[in-house]
């Protein structure tokens, strides 16, 4: 064991004095291989999709993606519309509904929107079966026309408890989205253009309160939390150890010379994983 232990020593030894004669060498090569296996972080990004969490063999996945291909998606941004009056059925709102309803579909990716201007309303007439949209024209509906309106929504299975609460006060916009998964920024972009929208429907009805929600806004809020960190986290965890090493070496060289194995290292891990 003690031979080990001094051929060990003398290889050190050996290597220490190698590095030390070679120093340029090795300190140019050290930075080529830093740069050339840091390129590999360029592949990594901040993933919007939470399918990345689980493999592609996993067998829950696989049945979620055949009910999904089956059915339908559950992708969607969901518009919450509350009016600071607490009265849905008025025809500023409901008018407010209408809009973002037509306006939603300029959402990337959208499928389907669901409210309650557009809702099927069936109904029979004579001896017709007539189905047509549940709000049409609201700024001009009278309040006979409103109560019906209320009644046929607070009674209607597919959108009480969904589309509107038990109160009547905050009603949804859903919009369902069929992305293509063909790449990261689809999401983000899906977010941007609802974003838009809600500011634009806050600047002309600015007597309600619109909050956004959904499977897609949960997904972008991983990602913005990740760049969000990237750029508090990080700067406030260099700036710890910098103080920590400064204070423990008492030297501004070595202080320096542990910052740059740590910044390299960092580099290299995430160019590998890319």
């Amino acid at each position: 064991m003690k031979t080990y232990f001094q051929n060990i020593d003398r290889f050190a030894s050996r290597l220490a004095k190698q590095v030390l004669a070679w120093r340029w060498y090795v300190l140019f090569l050290s930075l080529a291989m830093v740069m050339v296996v840091g390129s590999g972080a360029r592949f990594l990004d901040f993933s919007t999709n939470y399918r990345d969490f689980f493999s592609k063999a996993n067998p829950e996945l696989q049945a979620f993606e055949a009910l999904q291909t089956t059915y339908s998606k559950n992708d969607n941004i969901l518009f919450m519309l509350k009016p600071k009056d607490g009265l849905v059925f008025t025809p500023h709102t409901l008018a407010a509904v209408e809009w973002l309803t037509e306006a939603a579909w300029q959402i990337p990716y959208t499928q389907r929107v669901d409210s309650l201007s557009n809702f099927q309303h069936t109904y029979g007439e004579a001896d017709d079966l007539v189905v047509e949209d549940l709000v049409v024209n609201a700024m001009d509906l009278t309040a006979g026309e409103l109560a019906s309106i209320k009644q046929i929504a607070m009674n209607e299975p597919l959108l009480y408890k969904q589309l509107i609460n038990e109160q009547g006060h905050v009603t949804n916009v859903s919009v369902t989205l069929n992305l293509p998964q063909k790449h990261a920024m689809e999401v983000p972009e899906a977010v941007a253009k609802a974003r838009a929208l809600r500011t634009e429907l806050q600047a002309q009805f600015p007597h309600l309160d619109i909050h956004l929600s959904g499977v897609s806004m949960l997904n972008n809020a991983f990602a913005e939390a990740g760049f969000g960190d990237m750029g508090t986290l990080v700067p406030l965890m260099f700036a710890v150890i910098v103080l920590l090493t400064l204070l423990i070496m008492r030297s501004f060289s070595a202080t320096f010379s542990t910052v740059l194995v740590i910044m390299f290292s960092s580099i290299i891990g995430m160019g590998m994983a890319g």
